[in-house]
């Protein structure tokens, strides 16, 4: 039986649901971004905590999975983790510690957590995460993964807070930006934006999260002048 983490992978637990589909919605749109080189890394950060960017992470990763994609999810929350939570993963082990031991070559072979999908959480807190983010050993080993997965989806720390999700947009083909409509900062968003800007990070869409327009919730993902809009059942879904 489910717990109550599982239930914030609502495409897992309520396939057809609104929700399920408003992520299907934002599947295919990422998969037009680019069309002809296509994406094969992306992070996914918000302007400040509580946005709803790691579970907007956690089921883009299931629903792209589900399109029978090779999908590697990787938390790079180093400081205030959330998949080893929401997938249920094992405390120790994760991303620190596996770069850490991980040998220069060979080949990577991990342990999918649902079909088609592999979550690597964030292992042990390092002295420095910003520092570890940047270092050639995690650059390294992200240029491999790429090669051994269809999507690699990065979960990290605010853009409004910390560095590290600029550090990180500048090592992957685009950036999505998670904003809060209700409770969020017009200020901090700007903010934001501006400070995936300064690194030539390629934003390429914003996952709108939590508006309640005639008391009724939506996700948008806006991509240039294009504004892709889907009915939610909760507006603290994601």
């Amino acid at each position: 039986m489910a717990n109550n983490d599982d239930y914030h992978l609502y495409v897992k637990f309520y396939p057809n649901s609104v929700i399920a589909e408003a992520f299907r919605s934002l599947r295919t749109n990422l998969v037009l971004t680019d069309i002809d080189k296509g994406l094969h890394s992306i992070v996914i950060t918000s302007a400040e905590r509580g946005e709803g960017k790691s579970t907007v992470c956690a089921n883009l990763a299931v629903i792209m999975a589900q399109a029978e994609k090779r999908v590697l999810l990787i938390d790079c929350d180093l400081r205030l983790p959330s998949q080893d939570k929401l997938f249920n993963l094992p405390r120790n082990g994760g991303l620190t510690s596996l770069i850490s031991h991980l040998e220069d070559e060979g080949e990577l072979v991990f342990e999918e957590s649902l079909p088609g999908l592999t979550v690597i959480g964030s292992g042990p807190p390092p002295p420095n995460p910003s520092e570890f983010l940047g270092s050639a050993r995690f650059r390294s080993f992200l240029r491999r993964t790429e090669k051994h997965y269809d999507m690699v989806i990065i979960d990290a720390p605010p853009i409004g807070l910390v560095t590290d999700a600029a550090i990180l947009s500048s090592m992957v083909d685009g950036t999505v930006l998670v904003l809060d409509a209700q409770y969020g900062h017009r200020n901090v968003a700007i903010r934001a934006k501006a400070a995936l800007d300064q690194v030539n990070a390629n934003v390429i869409g914003v996952v709108l999260n939590n508006v309640r327009p005639e008391k009724s919730a939506y996700y948008a993902y806006k991509q240039g002048a294009e504004q892709y809009r889907a009915i939610s059942e909760d507006g603290n879904a994601a």
